[in-house]
């Protein structure tokens, strides 16, 4: 699902990391620094290498904010249970098709969340 891994992201990156009496804090201060023997921060590496797939809770919303998080290359169309079908604004025939012909994003990116993506991750 798009929602949550993105929007943990933000939350865990926008949080001050001076030591505080906080799990969260101190998890925010764990992913945002580097680690002593780490080149980079442990939020680079997330970003660059997590996926996810916009199924499940088809909002354009929650797609923005997942290529906002990971960028358009980290982000696949999926369906979390493509038997029953979607429900909402996108339910029924044709309703994912919509949903990525309709989300707000260049025809590249489009092509990029119908079907690039997973090509490329799965040398497909």
């Amino acid at each position: 699902m798009p929602s949550a891994i993105p929007t943990v992201l933000i939350s865990v990156t926008t949080q001050a990391v001076e030591p505080q009496p906080s799990a969260r804090v101190a998890a925010t201060s764990m992913i945002v620094r580097t680690s002593a023997s780490w080149p980079r921060r442990v939020i680079d590496y997330i970003t660059d290498n997590v996926h996810v797939t916009a199924g499940g809770v088809l909002s354009h919303r929650m797609l923005r904010t997942a290529i906002e998080v990971l960028g358009p290359d980290r982000v696949m169309f999926g369906d979390d249970d493509p038997y029953r079908g979607t429900k909402g604004r996108f339910g029924g025939e044709g309703g994912a098709r919509e949903f990525v012909e309709t989300a707000p994003l260049g025809e590249e990116d489009r092509r990029k969340l119908g079907h690039l993506n997973a090509e490329r991750l799965w040398g497909l």
